[in-house]
C-alpha cells in the first residue's frame, strides 16, 4: 500500500470511527433516544421506534418523565399487534401500560389508556375498573363514564349502566354518545318501544347519521315492520353509498321479506366495497 493510499483509508477509518463514537454518546442521552423513537415511529418505523424508546428507559430507569415513554411505548406495541397479530405484542402493550399507571397512578391519561387497551381487547371488567378509578379521581370525566357504562352493559349489568348514561345526561343533557348508549341498551334488553323512541329522537337532531338509520332499521326488523326498516336503510344508503355496512343491513331486510334475488344483489355491493366474499358464503347460499 503507497503513502497516499494508507493516509486515505485512514481518513475513512478516522471518519467511521468519529461517526460510531458520536452515535453511540446520543444513542446514550435518553432525550435523544425519546426523539429518535418518536421521528421513527412517525415514519412508520415501529419496530424501530420500540428500541428507541427501550433503550431510553435502558439509559434512564429512574427518570421522572419514564411513565410518558412507557404509556407511549404502549400505544406502538398495540399498533404493531394489531398490524401483525403477535399476541406477544399484545401482552407487552399491557405491560407498558401498567407500568405507566403504577409510576402515575393518578395520571388519569395513563389510566384511560388502559383502559382502552381492556375495551379493544373486550376485557370488560378490567377496563370497568381502570375506568371507576377514572371516575373517583375526576367525577366529571365525561369519556370514563361513558365508556364504563359501555363496559358495564357488555358486562349485562345493565341497569348500573343505564344509571351511569343517566347520571352523564344530567351532567350534559346533549351528549351524544349517552343517548345512543340508553337506546342501544333498551334495545339489548328487548325494549323495542322505548329504543325505537330514542333513537327517532336521535334521528331528528342528527337526520344525516346512516348509523342511526341503521339502528331504527334494526328496531323497525325486529319489530316486524320490514317496510319501514327499507325505507330507513334506503335513505343510510342514499347517504353513504361507500358503506358496506348499509348495503349488508338491506340484504338482511330482504331475506325477511323473502325477498332473496335482491339480497343477493346487494350481497354483491358489499363486496365490491370490499367485504371478503369468504365471509359471505354461507349468507350467498341461503341465497341461491
Amino acid at each position: 500500500m503507497n503513502h497516499n493510499a494508507f493516509k486515505t483509508s485512514m481518513k475513512r477509518l478516522s471518519f467511521l470511527l468519529l461517526a460510531l463514537l458520536f452515535a453511540s454518546a446520543h444513542a446514550q442521552t435518553y432525550e435523544e433516544c425519546v426523539a429518535y423513537g418518536i421521528r421513527a415511529g412517525q415514519g412508520d418505523s415501529l419496530a424501530q421506534a420500540e428500541r428507541w424508546f427501550e433503550k431510553a428507559l435502558e439509559t434512564a430507569p429512574k427518570d421522572h418523565r419514564n411513565a410518558l415513554v412507557y404509556n407511549d411505548l404502549g400505544k406502538l406495541r398495540e399498533t404493531i399487534f394489531q398490524q401483525t397479530g403477535d399476541t406477544r405484542k399484545a401482552e407487552d402493550a399491557l405491560a407498558a401500560y401498567s407500568r405507566a399507571v403504577e409510576l402515575a397512578p393518578e395520571a388519569i391519561s395513563f389510566r384511560m389508556s388502559r383502559a382502552g387497551f381492556y375495551l379493544r381487547q373486550k376485557d370488560w371488567a378490567k377496563a370497568e375498573a381502570d375506568l371507576e378509578t377514572v371516575v373517583d379521581l375526576q367525577p366529571g370525566h365525561i369519556q370514563a363514564r361513558n365508556y364504563r357504562a359501555f363496559a358495564l352493559s357488555q358486562q349485562r349489568k345493565y341497569d348500573q349502566a343505564k344509571a351511569e348514561y343517566e347520571r352523564i345526561l344530567s351532567m350534559d343533557s346533549g351528549n351524544f354518545d349517552a343517548k345512543m348508549g340508553l337506546a342501544v341498551l333498551e334495545q339489548s334488553t328487548g325494549h323495542l318501544g322505548l329504543a325505537l323512541q330514542q333513537v327517532s329522537q336521535l334521528i331528528e337532531e342528527y337526520p344525516q347519521r346512516p348509523d342511526l338509520l341503521r339502528m331504527r332499521a334494526e328496531i323497525y326488523k325486529a319489530n316486524n315492520q320490514p317496510e319501514l326498516a327499507l325505507i330507513d336503510l334506503d335513505e343510510a344508503i342514499s347517504l353513504q353509498p361507500d358503506e358496506a355496512q348499509n348495503w349488508l343491513a338491506r340484504t338482511r331486510v330482504h331475506k325477511v321479506r323473502g325477498s332473496k334475488f335482491y339480497a343477493l344483489r346487494d350481497y354483491e355491493q358489499a363486496i365490491r366495497l370490499g367485504v371478503p366474499r369468504s365471509s359471505l358464503q354461507k349468507e350467498i347460499k341461503d341465497c341461491e
